[in-house]
Formats: C-alpha cells, structure tokens, sequence
C-alpha cells in the first residue's frame, strides 16, 4: 500500500535496485523521487515520499534495497 516510512525524528534516505523484474506489474511509484536510473535505480527519501509498488500479476519481483536513518539536525 501506498506509504511513507516512520521516522521517529530522522531523515531515511533509500536506494533500490531492481535486479528482477516481473514478467507483468510490480511497478514501483513514487511521488517525490531525488533521482533514479531507467526503472532500475531509485533513489528517494522514504519518510518524506508516498512510495508503493504495484501488485506483480505475473512472475517474480527481485530488489536489493539499503536504506540509512539520519538525525533531522545531522544533515541541511
């Protein structure tokens, strides 16, 4: 479902990388992307962006995925 990640007073940066995607669906959508490459590389603030993947209909969705907490005052 559509969301943004909670984040107890920090900024959460992530970057996923779609290593599989599936033969129908499994779409990743974001409102507020910082940048991605082609529908591979997506890099977003998790806690500041609704972000969801749609239903994959058909096949396997693979994704590594890395993510860091940074405190609000840490970063401007």
């Amino acid at each position: 479902p559509k969301h943004k990640d909670p984040s107890c007073g920090r900024k959460i940066y992530r970057l996923n990388i779609v290593l599989w995607n599936a033969a129908d669906g499994g779409h990743f959508v974001c409102n507020k992307m910082i940048w991605s490459i082609g529908k591979r590389i997506y890099f977003f603030r998790a806690d500041t962006s609704y972000h969801y993947v749609t239903p994959v209909e058909c096949g396997s969705r693979w994704l590594l995925s890395f993510g860091v907490k940074i405190p609000k005052n840490e970063i401007k």
